[in-house]
């Protein structure tokens, strides 16, 4: 699936997802933010090494805007540590 209808997906659950407060990971926008976008956008930098992507929708709390990181797991692995690239939401996911 296009990372574009990936993105709308999510933008368009958000609001359903995010009144739930607590995460919830049976719910299909968590497998979006933390599955299907970050394995779409490995496949699309498949001839690039040492790449590795995480989404995150929050812990225990869903956080105002959901994140999609890809790290070089030469500089890190972790969005705590070091650089890497982040699709971050704006808080009324009209932007990424």
């Amino acid at each position: 699936m296009p990372i574009r209808n990936l993105i709308e997906q999510i933008a368009r659950g958000w609001l359903g997802y995010h009144q739930k407060k607590m995460v919830d990971g049976t719910d299909p926008i968590f497998g979006l933010v933390t599955k299907k976008l970050p394995e779409e956008l490995l496949e699309h930098l498949a001839s690039y090494n040492n790449l590795d992507a995480e989404g995150s929708t929050g812990k225990g709390n869903i956080t105002t805007a959901p994140w999609i990181a890809i790290f070089d797991r030469r500089l890190t692995v972790s969005a705590t540590d070091g650089y890497y690239i982040v699709y971050l939401f704006s808080t009324d996911l009209s932007a990424v």
